[in-house]
């Protein structure tokens, strides 16, 4: 019998009642939790929509009358864009390219990893209070 009433306790529920209706003291997640983590869940997908590139740049530099031109190609972070629809490439003939290259998965894992640990920080910290019965 003591197996049915932990039971009980672990769900809420009484086998006395009709529809055996949960206990709402023993909740997990309380509203505030549940807003909370439902915006993390929201910022998190559009982070994911609205990613942060990363930018190829291409310029042409002059070194010199003798010598020539020689072209450098660098990386650099880029802006924010629609994962479709990747930033512009840029280009000034002759001088100058900027095209986008990839996604840049570490800012992405970074801002991921800032907004769980936001979220779950939130979520803990808006759990109800238990004071002791007395």
């Amino acid at each position: 019998m003591s197996g049915q009433n932990e039971f009980e306790e672990a769900t809420g529920t009484s086998s006395t009642e009709g529809n055996a209706k949960p206990n709402m003291e023993n909740r997990i997640m309380n509203n505030k939790q549940k807003k909370c983590l439902w915006v993390g869940i929201a910022l998190i997908v559009v982070m994911g929509l609205f990613p942060p590139w990363v930018l190829e740049r291409e310029e042409k530099k002059y070194l010199g009358y003798d010598r020539g031109d020689k072209w450098e190609y660098t990386i650099e972070p880029g802006p924010y864009s629609w994962i479709g629809d990747p930033p512009r490439t840029k280009n000034f003939p002759g001088l100058l390219r900027i095209r986008p290259k990839f996604v840049d998965l570490y800012r992405l894992g970074i801002q991921y990893f800032v907004v769980a640990v936001v979220t779950a920080g939130l979520i803990i910290t808006l759990r109800d209070k238990k004071y002791p019965k007395q």
